[in-house]
């Protein structure tokens, strides 16, 4: 499974390696972005974290004050809670506590879902609706 610092590390250690060596001198001057893919076991992972820290319902209370949302955008809430935690949260994918790893696996396991046609898709919302159900 990949790991991934996030991206202020990502950033620091770029400019450290183009700092300390002549091998990366030519592209000194250029514009290099960092960015991170973000994995449905990292979603989850942070999900899980923020729900055994009772942070989650509260979170969501707050987004719905702010945004005057109804209860059928809790989800919607609930995944951009869950987007920020995993933008600014080092090596999101980590398991936070081993009482995780069971929640998290269903939903990994909740973000596929299968279509008529026979194919499948997959999504962060997907988790977010079968959390809010739990």
């Amino acid at each position: 499974m990949a790991r991934r610092p996030a991206l202020q590390e990502m950033r620091a250690h770029l400019d450290a390696a183009l700092a300390d060596s002549d091998r990366y001198a030519a592209m000194r001057d250029r514009t290099i972005g960092c960015s991170r893919l973000q994995t449905r076991q990292a979603w989850a992972a942070r999900a899980t974290a923020a729900r055994r820290e009772n942070v989650l319902a509260s979170a969501i209370a707050e987004s719905a004050v702010h945004k005057g949302e109804q209860e059928s955008d809790q989800a919607s809430a609930l995944w951009l809670y869950v987007r920020r935690l995993w933008e600014n949260t080092s090596y999101p994918e980590r398991v936070g506590a081993p009482e995780d790893a069971p929640l998290i696996e269903q939903l990994v396991a909740a973000s596929t879902r299968d279509l008529p046609s026979g194919s499948s898709t997959t999504s962060e919302l997907y988790m977010a609706q079968a959390l809010l159900a739990k």
